[in-house]
């Protein structure tokens, strides 16, 4: 079990915020296994000239019947915080495993590389993945009400935007305001939330994933990682499956009440379009689920003031190359907000996956 008495450099080995170091030391540690069954893919995306890579590695039988999945950096700046559990479960909790035939797993480590390379929670075309999950030929029109949104988004004047943003929650009341600013949208690629207009490259990478380890058909329970949504350190297991689905059961025979459906209202999520779990829902009206594991920090408002200010801050550098100025001040801002340096936090997130880690397992092996 999680070692809570271990020291704050225990923890700082494992919570970086680069994500070179991120992506080596996952990779040294990937190395070490490779005299059990395993299979490692390199997903390689080229953005002026650079190369930004997605691991997905695999350890077991490639004929096993069911497989536990855990995705790290769909949003790329919360890649941080699911790459520090990745590593923190292939290096503490596999050792102590027993080899198990019929169980295999699967880690994705950055899918969303370049966001979690630039302190980013979009990619290069400012598409954020968790709406992109959409069928391009029925793309949902703008919620009503969102022309006013755009407006606020662009304004320079923080006190007024936030005003704005106040008095715009005042009307709506908190999960309205939350589908209509965040729920997705498909118009405006300088704004957030935006869905894209094509396949993002990390899609196209989950559709890869998922044909060349024939996940379609094992049973699956995925777990995507994520931070910066719900209170501070809580670990929320969201789950997007339809009200009343069978995927819902089959998360709830797990986790029981600590499973939060957001079509029955029961997350501090709201509905949204495009997600990454409804490209796996299909293949689970049976048995399976995906549930997003998110770790809580400075609250909603936080979110939202962070990434709005980040966007336009973003707008203004990429006018030009970068400045250092503007890359430490969006870098701080979302590391602030997303990837907080408080031990406690660190110690509750590696103790809540360890959990949920361990309460999967035991499912899978009954």
């Amino acid at each position: 079990m999680f070692p809570l008495n271990q020291s704050q450099a225990y923890c700082a080995r494992l919570f970086l915020d680069d994500y070179k170091a991120c992506r080596n030391h996952f990779r040294e540690i990937i190395r070490t296994k490779k005299q059990l069954e395993s299979r490692h893919e390199i997903f390689s995306n080229s953005v002026n000239n650079l190369d930004y890579d997605c691991d997905a590695f695999y350890l077991g039988k490639q004929d096993a019947r069911k497989v536990m999945v855990f995705i790290s950096g769909t949003h790329g700046i919360e890649g941080f915080c699911g790459s520090a559990i990745q590593r923190y479960l292939l290096t503490e909790i596999f050792p102590t495993l027993e080899s198990n035939d019929d169980c295999a797993f699967l880690f994705i480590h950055a899918l969303n590389p370049w966001g979690m390379a630039n302190y980013r929670r979009c990619d290069e075309l400012g598409i954020d993945l968790n709406r992109n999950f959409i069928d391009f030929n029925l793309v949902p029109e703008l919620p009503d009400g969102f022309s006013e949104v755009h407006d606020i988004l662009l304004m320079e004047d923080e006190a007024e935007r936030q005003s704005e943003l106040n008095r715009l929650l005042t009307f709506c009341g908190q999960t309205r305001f939350d589908e209509v600013l965040s729920g997705g949208q498909y118009d405006f690629d300088y704004l957030p939330f935006f869905g894209g207009k094509e396949k993002s490259f990390p899609r196209k990478i989950i559709e890869e994933v998922i044909k060349l380890f024939s996940l379609d058909e094992k049973e699956l329970i995925v777990i995507d990682l994520h931070t910066g949504l719900g209170p501070w350190s809580f670990g929320e297991l969201i789950s997007d499956h339809p009200a009343q689905s069978s995927g819902n059961d089959y998360a709830k025979s797990i986790f029981g009440h600590a499973v939060s459906v957001t079509e029955e209202g029961e997350s501090f999520s709201v509905c949204k379009h495009g997600l990454l779990d409804y490209a796996w829902h299909p293949f689970m009206e049976s048995k399976g689920c995906f549930l997003t594991l998110e770790f809580g920090t400075l609250g909603t408002s936080s979110l939202f003031q962070t990434l709005i200010k980040e966007n336009l801050i973003w707008r203004s550098s990429c006018k030009q190359v970068e400045s250092s100025e503007s890359l430490e001040k969006r870098k701080a801002m979302m590391l602030k907000h997303f990837f907080p340096k408080d031990l406690l936090w660190q110690q509750s997130v590696l103790f809540r996956a360890e959990q949920i880690f361990y309460q999967s397992l035991e499912y899978l092996n009954e």
